[in-house]
């Protein structure tokens, strides 16, 4: 997910696709909050978020709370 977006933030058409597959199978994506990430138009794309996690709620729940910043320090 994160290579299919990487360079797409503002356009978000990768974006958008990976995270309607996701929601398919039942996943989520969730910002660095831990909130899920919505958008309505274009415009809101450009800062959709700082990190997501896309996957399964309960495990993207979990890495939310990991200490990120130690690692891209």
């Amino acid at each position: 997910m994160a290579r299919e977006s990487y360079g797409w933030g503002v356009n978000g058409l990768r974006l958008t696709a990976g995270h309607a597959l996701l929601k398919g199978a039942g996943g989520v994506l969730l910002n660095q909050d831990g909130e899920e990430i919505s958008y309505v138009a274009e415009a809101e794309m450009k800062t959709v978020s700082h990190r997501c996690f896309g996957g399964s709620p309960s495990i993207c729940r979990s890495l939310v709370n990991r200490e990120w910043a130690r690692l891209f320090k």
